[in-house]
């Protein structure tokens, strides 16, 4: 679920980090079935989501564990720690 090579590059020169969670957003609509595979996952058991990023909100994580929870629709729980 890693970010395009392109997205990457784009906010590491310039931090546009909103541009970045813009695009990175709409990318992930081309990856539902990996949306659905990961939400099985997490349906079964717990699990972590991991990045080199500390900050969440810096990190396209986030907006990945965003999209489970929409697919999910019964109030799934993200804890970011």
């Amino acid at each position: 679920m890693g970010s395009p090579k392109q997205l990457r590059e784009k906010v590491r020169s310039d931090g546009d980090h909103d541009y970045f969670v813009r695009e990175y957003s709409k990318y992930l609509k081309t990856q539902m079935k990996i949306i659905e595979e990961l939400y099985q996952i997490i349906s079964a058991k717990i699990c972590c989501i991991m990045c080199y990023e500390r900050l969440p909100e810096n990190c396209h994580r986030s907006i990945v564990a965003g999209e489970i929870k929409k697919f999910d629709g019964n109030g799934l729980v993200v804890k970011h720690i």
